[in-house]
């Protein structure tokens, strides 16, 4: 019932960012350069040494919400671990992580977007919403679901 109702609120926020979206093109191709630039990163998490000594962390907090640094680190230290054993388990099974995104939203504020992402991993796809935020002239994730 949670997911059903998570999905309603997924959708509801996508239509409404969608409705009240403003034509900056210049942001959203900027915002979809650093999303790309996001997934590459996650998708490039294979080495376990790196992990260890977080280089990957290192990398990912630059992508996520400045407001919290240490919420930042967090998040990136539990994202490095799920994906590097996502990318190990890929590689095993002579398989590949893909990461490709269905839609960018931008707010009416110019602020705030939805970036709504397919990830295919293990052969199955999975539908997740990104929140970003408009920071010091670029783009940072917030928040993350996966419905």
């Amino acid at each position: 019932m949670k997911r059903v109702a998570l999905a309603y609120l997924i959708v509801f926020v996508a239509l409404f960012l969608w409705g009240c979206r403003t034509s900056d093109p210049a942001k959203e191709v900027q915002l979809k350069a650093r999303v790309d630039e996001y997934h590459n990163m996650l998708l490039s998490i294979n080495d376990g040494q790196k992990a260890a000594e977080n280089v990957y962390v290192t990398s990912l907090v630059k992508y996520l919400d400045p407001a919290d640094r240490q919420d930042a680190t967090y998040k990136a230290v539990y994202m490095q671990n799920a994906w590097l054993e996502r990318n190990l388990g890929a590689k095993k099974r002579q398989q590949q992580n893909d990461i490709t995104i269905q839609g960018i939203s931008i707010g009416s504020d110019g602020r705030s977007a939805l970036v709504e992402v397919t990830v295919l991993r293990r052969g199955a796809v999975f539908k997740r919403a990104e929140k970003w935020i408009w920071v010091n002239d670029n783009w940072y994730r917030t928040l993350e679901f996966t419905y």
